[in-house]
């Protein structure tokens, strides 16, 4: 198995680049799932019922903070792939 061929000051400027967009959204994404968890917790705290209103209204920042985690991890595990793709692509002499 070869080395891979040095990198190219932009290809690595673009590599870290990525990393730190990917860090950065995943990072958001915590917070904002975060973010959502307390606000349901502060809610059932503040209502304390068991309402229809409240069960969806909770249903619906559990499941929004859910579907904004995986975005944010889907993307970076994208950001990784693509990362790996062109690292594995040969270098033109």
């Amino acid at each position: 198995m070869s080395p891979l061929p040095p990198a190219s000051p932009q290809s690595a400027s673009l590599s870290v680049r990525l990393s730190c967009l990917s860090a950065a959204l995943l990072v958001a994404g915590l917070i904002g799932s975060e973010i959502f968890a307390v606000l349901s917790a502060l809610f059932w705290a503040t209502v304390g019922s068991l309402d229809l209103p409240s069960v969806v209204l909770t249903v619906a920042l559990w499941l929004s903070a859910g579907i904004s985690l995986a975005s944010f991890w889907r993307l970076t595990v994208y950001a990784y792939g693509v990362e790996r793709r062109r690292l594995a692509e040969p270098v033109p002499l």
